[in-house]
């Protein structure tokens, strides 16, 4: 193990991150797009491991991983356990090494709502001021949510101090990440521009490898399974929803016109196959919304209303904001779908864009001033909860979280989408 690791796992106990055993580390799971498979990610001090599954935590299943070498990481591993789909059927499993096991996970593959799973979504969350975290694993461990939605910006940064930062925050989050669902965006902090130096990587693979590296295994399923292949624009079904992840960081960072025609070509064929009887709601992640990135939203803007995107959420700006149902490319609101206290969006023309970048992290949050197509807002520390319901009701609310107690705790919102006719894809 390398001395970086060693610090990083020294520390992240220090921090009370729970790490599984000597040299495992790290683990995460994340939704392959077939129900009852849970794909893994763990680091490791060597080339070969395992995961081993089981439906009752007595007899078990051993399946190879594979592994990539990185830097200061180590050997980051990837596999695969297939459950029976059975909405609350309890599942466990474990990761090894040739001489370690971890201690045992428990997790519902497919949770006990079925369909109408809780998604906790958050973005722009760092080790350093990491105000939500305590409160995320004691509600995770609670049941509050089955799964993460994560939409870009992680630790601040994942290659920060030669990737000690990284290895420290991905040990923090395990408590939570290695029993509920992660699903992963990238962010501008993930860019990586250190990576350029690592030797294992050519340089055209410099920007986004340790996003790319740290959540290989969505690549491997979520990615596969989907069709692009990769981990920075994907999709995957879930309950009610069909998810579709894309990233606006390719406009700026790396750049390469190939990536960009090839994400523009998976989202629309993506968005134009969805089965709006099996998954009535369709939800897009990015890190940013078409206020930040303008050149990257005057490409997707068109694809994501041709697609009939119910439901936008992202972050980078670190504060809470819930738009009106908006067109982008008209500047037109649907005020008439607001209710009085704004509460309830009935059958809203335009997709529904919600900014929750307020988890905590080193650059603390920013200020929140009301403005239109803006319906509510804070500065205030916290996370959110989205569940589709049925196919015609959706809700999502806000949780306010306080650093040390303190702040302000008077704010608090949610919001039901009533939607009765969704827009179909339509691309012609």
């Amino acid at each position: 193990m390398r001395s970086s690791r060693i610090i990083s796992a020294i520390a992240a106990a220090a921090l009370g991150a729970v790490v599984s055993a000597a040299g495992l580390e790290q683990v995460h799971i994340s939704y392959t797009g077939i129900k009852g498979q849970i794909a893994i990610d763990f680091v490791s001090d060597v080339a070969t491991g395992a995961v081993f599954c089981s439906t009752n935590g007595e007899k078990w299943t051993a399946v190879p991983s594979t592994s990539i070498h990185f830097g200061n990481i180590g050997y980051m591993h990837q596999s695969m356990c297939e459950f029976p789909a059975t909405a609350g059927a309890k599942a466990f499993y474990r990761v090894a090494s040739p001489t370690t096991n971890s201690s045992v996970f428990s997790i519902f593959p497919v949770p006990a709502n079925g369909d109408a799973e809780v998604f906790a979504v958050w973005g722009d969350f760092g080790l350093t001021n990491d105000v939500c975290l305590n409160d995320i694993i004691a509600e995770a461990a609670k049941g509050t949510f089955d799964s993460v939605l994560h939409v870009g910006d992680w630790a601040y940064d994942f290659d920060s101090d030669a990737s000690i930062v990284g290895n420290l925050f991905m040990n923090a989050i395990q408590p939570y990440a290695s029993i509920k669902p992660t699903m992963p965006a990238e962010g501008n902090h993930e860019a990586c521009g250190a990576c350029l130096g690592v030797p294992e990587l050519p340089k055209s693979q410099g920007n986004f490898s340790e996003y790319k590296l740290r959540f290989h295994a969505t690549s491997l399923y979520a990615g596969a399974n989907s069709g692009s292949g990769n981990n920075r624009y994907y999709s995957f079904n879930q309950g009610f929803t069909h998810f579709i992840v894309f990233t606006a960081e390719a406009y700026i960072y790396a750049r390469d016109s190939t990536f960009l025609a090839n994400q523009l070509a998976f989202m629309a064929a993506d968005l134009a196959a969805v089965d709006r009887s099996a998954t009535p709601w369709v939800v897009a992640l990015v890190h940013k919304d078409w206020t930040m990135e303008t050149e990257a939203f005057n490409a997707f803007t068109p694809i994501l209303d041709k697609g009939g995107v119910d439901v936008l959420f992202c972050g980078h700006v670190h504060y809470y904001n819930r738009y009106m149902p908006y067109d982008a490319v008209t500047g037109q609101v649907d005020t008439a779908s607001v209710s009085a206290d704004g509460s309830v969006y009935t059958s809203p023309k335009y997709m529904v864009t919600i900014v929750t970048g307020a988890s905590g992290d080193i650059e603390r949050d920013d200020a929140y001033t009301k403005q239109s197509p803006s319906f509510t807002g804070t500065e205030n520390y916290g996370y959110g909860l989205f569940t589709a319901l049925n196919s015609t009701h959706a809700t999502w609310t806000f949780k306010t979280v306080q650093p040390d107690g303190n702040g302000p705790k008077d704010y608090s919102d949610a919001l039901t989408i009533v939607q009765t006719n969704h827009r179909v894809a339509n691309f012609e």
